[in-house]
This record gives structure tokens, sequence and C-alpha cells, in this order.
């Protein structure tokens, strides 16, 4: 399997710093997850394990971890075998991930915005679809349609894109800069789509009921840095919740 863009720097972005991931990213995500307990979660584009982790702690009846890159699989490895939360982790393409479960919730946080084209958008969409058991409810966190180009570092990381325009085009690639906790820089690429092609692409996949979700801030994230301190993430949020059921 070829190297990924993030087995370079899987070191670094595992060690992200900023404070968007403990007090924005988790709740939000706590929130759309909802009552996992006994149910079959498969976590698709689960990176290192932060969010799969989350989910087994939350008593499923089994979860499952999908990644492309190799080495976030790793740590995500040696994370359980320190944990032993029963998680099963894999490295596979989601596209061509094959499996005879069928999984109540599926959940795919900054998984959509990786597709290079809306071709792959779609069988993404298809893909997860034929993962969940009939009533399933995908949960996921993707690239805000409504974000802005950034001229400077917001919480740790800043989002341009190749167009240099004030504003993002459907399909376009984004850069995304960041910092590790030690200072280091590192960056990566993603895609910025629509709403109204994310919505397409879901829908022709068979999905219904499909909802966006603001990014909430913990109350903890208010009261250890002020209320003031997250008047940029409301303004240009990176990320927004987005549900739907099969």
């Amino acid at each position: 399997m070829p190297r990924t863009q993030y087995d370079k720097i899987a070191s670094q972005y595992v060690r992200m710093a900023g404070p968007t991931k403990e007090d924005v990213l988790k709740p939000s995500f706590l929130s759309m997850l909802g009552r996992v307990h006994g149910k079959k979660v498969i976590d698709l584009g689960c990176g290192s394990g932060y969010f799969t982790r989350i989910i087994a702690q939350a008593e499923p009846h089994k979860v499952i971890g999908i990644d492309l890159s190799r080495e976030l699989i790793k740590i995500a490895r040696k994370l359980e075998s320190r944990t032993r939360l029963g998680i099963e982790y894999y490295t596979q393409d989601i596209i061509r991930f094959e499996t005879k479960n069928q999984f109540q919730i599926a959940a795919a946080v900054y998984l959509l915005n990786y597709a290079k084209n809306e071709k792959v958008l779609s069988r993404m969409c298809k893909k997860i679809y034929d993962f969940l058991a009939n009533r399933g409810r995908l949960v996921a966190i993707t690239m805000n349609p409504g974000l802005k180009p950034m001229r400077h570092f917001e919480y740790g990381r800043k989002f341009t894109g190749q167009h240099h325009k004030p504003f993002f085009v459907d399909g376009e690639r984004l850069r995304g800069d960041h910092f590790d906790e030690a200072g280091k820089a590192f960056y990566f690429y993603c895609y910025y789509y629509s709403s109204q092609t994310y919505e397409r692409c879901l829908r022709a996949a068979g999905f219904k009921n499909i909802r966006w979700v603001p990014l909430r801030i913990s109350q903890a994230g208010v009261q250890k840095f002020g209320s003031a301190f997250w008047e940029k993430h409301r303004e240009n949020s990176v990320g927004i919740g987005v549900t739907a059921t099969k």
C-alpha cells in the first residue's frame, strides 16, 4: 500500500496544538453521537483512534476503526495495546474495505473532505450507506461549507486555497497549516465542498434526514479561555457536523 500524506506527519498530527479538539470537536461529536451502548459502530478515517476510543468508552457491542495511513493505525494499535478497549483497527481505503457486519452508526470525523473530486465523494457516501444497517446513522464532521480563507493562524491552524480568492470554490484543494505541541510546523491537503454538493452525494447514496449541526464550544472551554477567545471560531468555524439516516 502506498504511503499517504499522513504517514509522513503522523507523529506531529497526533500532537497537534490548539484547543479545538478537546473543547469543540469532542463535545460536538459526543452530542451528535448519542447512545451507542450495545450497538455496532464503525469509525471511518479513524486516524490514531482519538474518536474511536471515545466511542469504545461508551460501551458499544463492537467498534472498528479504518484508516488509509499505516503510521496512524500503528499509533492507534499501540494505544489499544495499553488501554484494551476492544477496538479492531484496519489499514484500508474505506471504498475497498469489505465486512459482513452491518453497523448502527458510522462515524466519519474529517473523512469526506479528503475526497479529491465529487465522483470519489459520491463513492464514499455510497460505501458508508452500505456499511449501515437499516435505519443506521451517519455521524460526521467535515470542512464547513461556510469556511472562508484564513489570512492568519487561528487556534494553531490556517486553511488556504489554491485559487487565492476571498472565498473557496467547490472542489478546491485546501492546504491546512498547523503546529504540533513542540511548535514545529506541518501541513496537509484536503478539499472544500459546498453544502449542496455534500447533500447531492448523500442523497444519491440513499441517505435521508440530512441535518447540519454547528460545532459547539464546551462550557469548560469558555471557562478556561473566556468567551471572547472563541470569537473567531464563531465567525469562521473550520468544521461542521452533519448527520443522516439510512
